[in-house]
């Protein structure tokens, strides 16, 4: 009428029994026990000795347990994704935290970076801003260095003052041109200046005629252009030898042919444009323009003062290139040639042509 389902190990036979006891059963690989119903059921029709349980019955156990087992399998499988994702969630938000944690430090880099650039650029402006300060202070101290020795050099004894035309007496007799050291083109015997105590008198000179082209521009120191320096100056304390920063208009110290050493003032730049070279008057006429002139190297002149730093070095010509002839010894000064210069583009193109051909005919030799 009723029937229980039990294993084997608990079931019990009359008798002190066979062996010992059942077991526990060992399912095969991949495959668990079919369950089994459990407390007393109603017997089937047709069950008694010998079993009543059908083909169909051991199929559907089977497909029971096949169902339980893959059920498993779908657990175990949710399992394992829900635990890969949250460790694939944690991998990416460890990888994310250390990503903000460089960006972090590198703009804190950046921000270090760019303080420090702002305090170089704070030191370097006031650095620039001290040098620019002690040039200044520089300058001014040779130039009032300059003026005490441009002073000094005025309290000796003047040169012969001109004298002026008569405004309406008959052109007289013109006085005889002034010679500079080493004559007309370099030629012909210096004459060492006057004494301060006796000046040859100058007769005055004849009025230029109506319509006659100006002499040109004012000599700056036209009064001490020729006047051998005093005797007791001693190059490297009184003057020294100029850094080639000149000027027109600068009262310079030269030495002449006749090798007594005079006052001279710049009155051009010439010379192919990197040339330290320079026109120097030497002769000032009575009216104050520029009588003779001599074409000198920065390295050969002089300036008034201890000097500004070192000595003008020797030009250096670009690759390719010889410096432009330089004209020797003193020569006439052309008309409109003073302080403010009288070169012109085309004298300019002249020595660059002048140098090219020298350069050609060197490079054929």
């Amino acid at each position: 009428e009723f029937t229980r389902t039990e294993e084997a190990r608990n079931i019990f036979t009359v008798g002190a029994g066979k062996g010992a006891a059942a077991a526990t059963p060992v399912a095969p690989a991949g495959q668990k026990a079919a369950p089994l119903p459990s407390g007393t059921q109603r017997a089937p029709i047709g069950l008694g000795a010998g079993g009543g349980k059908t083909a169909a019955d051991q199929q559907k156990l089977e497909r029971e347990a096949a169902l339980a087992e893959k059920k498993r399998q779908q657990e175990e499988a949710l399992a394992a994704r829900k635990a890969e994702q949250e460790a694939k969630r944690a991998e990416q938000k460890r990888i994310q935290e250390e990503r903000q944690a460089a960006q972090k430090a590198a703009q804190e880099e950046r921000q270090r970076q760019l303080e420090e650039k702002k305090r170089q650029q704070e030191e370097a402006r006031a650095e620039q801003q001290r040098l620019f300060e002690e040039k200044k202070r520089k300058a001014e101290e040779e130039r009032a260095a300059k003026a005490a020795a441009q002073a000094a050099a005025r309290n000796q004894p003047p040169p012969p003052a001109s004298q002026p035309p008569p405004p309406k007496a008959a052109a007289p007799k013109a006085a005889p041109a002034r010679q500079g050291s080493g004559g007309f083109f370099g030629l012909g015997s210096a004459k060492p200046a006057p004494p301060a105590s006796a000046p040859p008198a100058q007769q005055p000179s004849a009025a230029p005629p109506a319509g006659a082209a100006s002499a040109g521009p004012k000599l700056k120191n036209a009064a001490q252009i020729g006047q051998p320096i005093p005797a007791g100056w001693v190059e490297g304390t009184n003057f020294a030898v100029s850094d080639g920063n000149l000027n027109n208009g600068d009262l310079v110290i030269i030495k002449r042919s006749d090798g007594s050493i005079r006052y001279g003032e710049i009155v051009d730049k010439t010379g192919l444009p990197w040339q330290q070279a320079f026109v120097v008057a030497v002769s000032a006429k009575p009216d104050g323009t520029s009588e003779f002139t001599r074409t000198e190297e920065a390295r050969n002149i002089f300036t008034v003062g201890a000097g500004k730093g070192a000595a003008a070095a020797t030009p250096v010509a670009p690759a390719g290139q010889k410096a432009a002839p330089l004209p020797s010894g003193t020569q006439r000064a052309p008309i409109g040639l003073g302080a403010g210069g009288g070169k012109t583009a085309a004298d300019q193109q002249k020595l660059e042509r002048e140098a090219a051909l020298a350069e050609k005919k060197r490079q054929q030799e």
